[in-house]
């Protein structure tokens, strides 16, 4: 009775980190790629390279797995009765996620600077 009921809460940071373990790998793989394909950088930008990369995959892949599983069967890439699991595309974007991550990271800050330096510039609606 008691015990058919599964417990609340969040969780512990170990049932956490072993649920998005193979993210978390394939985000700091992703992440150490794009660092070590990337000239001209320091190390402290490599470092939080893969940082912000493992980052960005842990955090968006649960919102884009599902969707390129979607876009994935209706374009006939995959067929939706073969054994490509879903923990096969969750690595697959977690991968992705970490090549792209810190160049998102540095593209809103980039833009921050820029709007920072000439606020106007960005407002839709200026004259001249």
């Amino acid at each position: 009775m008691a015990g058919d009921i599964p417990p609340s809460g969040g969780g512990s940071f170990n049932s956490w980190l072993a649920a998005n373990a193979t993210i978390l790998a394939a985000g700091i793989l992703g992440g150490l790629f794009r660092a070590v394909t990337t000239k001209d950088i320091p190390f402290w930008q490599r470092a939080a390279t893969v940082i912000i990369g493992a980052g960005f995959a842990v955090y968006g892949t649960p919102v884009f797995a599902p969707i390129a599983r979607h876009l994935a069967i209706s374009f006939n890439a995959i067929d939706a009765s073969t054994g490509f699991s879903n923990g096969s595309m969750e690595g697959l974007v977690g991968l992705l996620l970490g090549l792209i991550g810190f160049s998102v990271f540095d593209g809103l800050v980039t833009w921050s600077r820029q709007f920072r330096a000439d606020p106007a510039k960005f407002w839709p609606f200026r004259r001249g």
